[in-house]
């Protein structure tokens, strides 16, 4: 037992890395398992009408903060399958600027075609739209809908030399039916409508 020496500096040590290393494991996978369930969470909110509030025609204006109540969050999929009331944005982006007639010149507007894969009017044309995420704001919206579509220099362009505003003074309700072509979705979306000016002169 003489000649037995024991390091205890070096296995304290090693003890104190090994409790490191598995509490680094154990937050990273922590970490994960909270990303996981944030992604899966519905990201779509969901409104109700106030029960004072006039029930709006197809393409009316609508104030949210007077005429909606929040009712908790659906998957988009979910939300357009029972035609439950939620936000959308139709977003028109141009080349060109349009602050005053005089500059504009044939401006061009952009269309996307869907995918085939789609369920809602799958392969047809239409303007970039973008539902809101979970606590999105409008503008917030807009802006991710350029940076998924067209890219990062093109968002950073648009804030630097180019303008987002809205068309409308309130959101309107759009309400349709896509019948049983689109497997009975129905949309209830009360639509912010954006007008984005790329001014894309200001490269030259």
């Amino acid at each position: 037992m003489h000649g037995l020496k024991i390091h205890r500096p070096i296995i304290m040590y090693k003890a104190v890395a090994s409790t490191l290393i598995l509490l680094c494991i154990y937050l990273l996978y922590n970490q994960r398992q909270t990303n996981n369930r944030a992604a899966s969470l519905p990201d779509i909110q969901i409104f109700d009408f106030r029960s004072n509030a006039s029930l709006p025609a197809h393409l009316d204006q609508i104030d949210p903060s007077v005429e909606l109540v929040p009712r908790g969050f659906r998957y988009l999929d979910n939300t357009h399958r029972l035609g439950l009331i939620h936000m959308g944005n139709w977003i028109h982006i141009v080349d060109s600027t349009l602050a005053t007639a005089s500059s504009v010149s044939n401006p061009r507007i952009l269309v996307l075609k869907r995918g085939p894969q789609l369920v809602t009017c799958p392969g047809t044309w239409s303007l970039v739209g973008e539902h809101a995420n979970r606590d999105e704001q409008p503008i917030e919206t807009v802006r991710r809908a350029i940076l998924e579509e067209l890219g990062p220099q093109v968002l950073e362009h648009v804030i630097t030399h180019g303008r987002i505003r809205n068309m409308t003074a309130l959101p309107i309700y759009y309400e349709r039916d896509y019948g049983d072509a689109n497997e009975g979705r129905i949309d209830s979306q009360v639509t912010y409508i954006w007008l984005v000016e790329m001014n894309l002169g200001a490269m030259m």
